[in-house]
């Protein structure tokens, strides 16, 4: 690092990072809440680097097809006490060059295939220096940011937290403002290891994106939850007791959450139906990026005074958690004794629904196709006026009364109308057929002659079938009307 470099740094480290004062959106509730937004991404984090005091050095991610490489910047950030800014791969937005003005360090993450060489040749020509960190990939880029952060500080990194880089992303961005402002180093992993020289302090996320051997092997504490809303809440939890100063992103798109990350401020991840009860007790709130306003709404309502004065009557119940259908019947609600209360105690328990749960690493939630025999885990919600949601785990069993040799053959809609000259194909009857011993066949269901002709209005019925491998069969009537 040359001596130049080494001034720039040492002048912005001596400075802190402050968030932006903007707009007053609830002047009646003694919570002040503010909005930073933009004409776009790029323009959002313009406006949050605006006010931070350090204009010597700025990090410069491009998050355009993918966050992985800047994933790592927010610990960066931190010890530098610097913005961090967006790019697009090949050429640098207005917005990001009006923010770079006064800077005299830029720091590159990723390599040639995240920003080009042509966004650095241009940013040298304009006079400044120039620091790219990169690795082979993401997980080598992580790293090497971790160990810039110890050059640049002199000692070792304080905390590590190891994420998962292909699909963690979310759990990234609640521990960024963490990393940021204890000088952490954010770690990235495949899943299948760790490196021994990078061992982890916190692993971020549930076992279906780090697993429980990694979570064994490394001793690290595990902050993770059923989804990234609850994961997210967790680490706030953790590691900011007693603050009362927020910032609020969409959980969905994440780009403003990392670039607001360098603020060093809790970043609540945000959704219609996410949990946002941490931000009870909070006097100050910035809403990053655009909100919709029915969640703008939810947030004033938990920070509003008299809300928080209140009682709060909410509950779900599940008085069995044990329930059993045959297939094809109808999910069976009234076993499970269900009552649900929202937060001012009005009955919500016709607004119960419910979900799969233990599903494949990509997909924890998941619907269940109640045609199939099985056990399930499920788990039942509710969304309260506030914006919370409550959870209460169950199971349901799936039983069959079919053991004869012909396959059970059903329809989703049986009768149907379509309108003339409509393509008609089986896929419009949600067709489906389970067999005792090959299990789903739904793709061997034929139709007995042809299908309707309905170029001409009318009322149609025919016939389909569905015979497995040793030509048993059964058939189904269909109705299809043409208007």
């Amino acid at each position: 690092m040359n001596k130049k470099l080494q001034k720039s740094l040492a002048l912005g480290m001596a400075v802190a990072f402050v968030a932006p004062m903007t707009t007053l959106v609830n002047a009646e509730s003694k919570c002040e809440i503010v909005t930073t937004k933009g004409n776009n991404r790029y323009d959002t984090a313009a406006k949050l680097a605006k006010n931070a005091k350090n204009k010597n050095v700025a990090i410069l991610i491009n998050a355009d097809n993918s966050l992985a490489d800047g994933l790592s910047a927010s610990g960066l950030a931190g010890t530098l006490n610097a913005p961090i800014l967006l790019t697009k791969k090949d050429t640098i937005p207005k917005e990001t060059m009006g923010a770079l003005e006064g800077a005299k360090v830029v720091y590159l993450i990723g390599g040639n295939n995240a920003i080009s060489k042509k966004v650095e040749n241009k940013l040298y020509s304009t006079g400044y220096d120039i620091e790219r960190i990169e690795g082979s990939n993401r997980i080598e880029t992580s790293k090497n940011v971790a160990k810039i952060i110890e050059n640049i500080s002199s000692k070792p990194v304080t905390e590590k937290y190891l994420v998962n880089g292909f699909k963690g992303e979310a759990d990234a961005m609640s521990i960024a403002p963490i990393a940021a402002k204890n000088e952490g180093a954010i770690i990235l992993s495949n899943n299948k290891d760790y490196d021994k020289n990078y061992k982890p302090d916190y692993i971020i996320g549930s076992t279906s994106v780090i697993s429980k051997d990694i979570e064994n092997k490394s001793g690290a504490i595990r902050l993770g939850g059923r989804d990234r809303y609850e994961t997210n809440k967790l680490v706030i939890n953790k590691f900011y007791k007693d603050v009362d100063n927020f910032n609020v992103a969409k959980g969905n798109l994440l780009v403003d959450a990392l670039t607001a990350s360098a603020a060093k401020q809790p970043i609540v991840l945000a959704s219609e139906k996410s949990d946002k009860s941490v931000l009870k007790g909070a006097k100050r709130v910035n809403l990053i990026g655009g909100l919709s306003d029915s969640i703008v709404n939810q947030i004033k309502n938990i920070v509003s005074d008299t809300k928080n004065d209140l009682e709060d009557k909410s509950s779900l119940s599940v008085g069995n958690d044990y329930g059993e259908i045959m297939r094809c019947e109808k999910f069976p609600f009234e076993q499970y004794n269900i009552k649900a209360t929202d937060i001012d105690g009005t009955d919500i328990t016709n607004k119960v629904k419910w979900i799969g749960t233990g599903g494949p690493d990509e997909n924890p939630l998941h619907e269940i196709d109640t045609r199939v025999a099985g056990g399930f885990p499920i788990e039942f919600y509710v969304t309260l006026k506030d914006g919370r949601v409550l959870h209460k785990p169950a199971f349901l069993a799936i039983g069959t009364d079919y053991y004869s040799d012909y396959p059970l053959l059903t329809a989703d809609y049986p009768k149907i109308t379509v309108p003339v000259g409509y393509n008609l194909t089986l896929k419009d009857f949600g067709l489906f057929c389970w067999d005792t011993g090959y299990g789903n066949i739904t793709d061997d269901i034929t139709v007995v002659g042809s299908l309707p002709n309905t170029d001409k209005p009318g009322t149609y019925k025919f016939s389909v079938e569905c015979i497995n491998k040793d030509f048993c069969g059964s058939t189904l009537e269909l109705t299809v009307n043409v208007k």
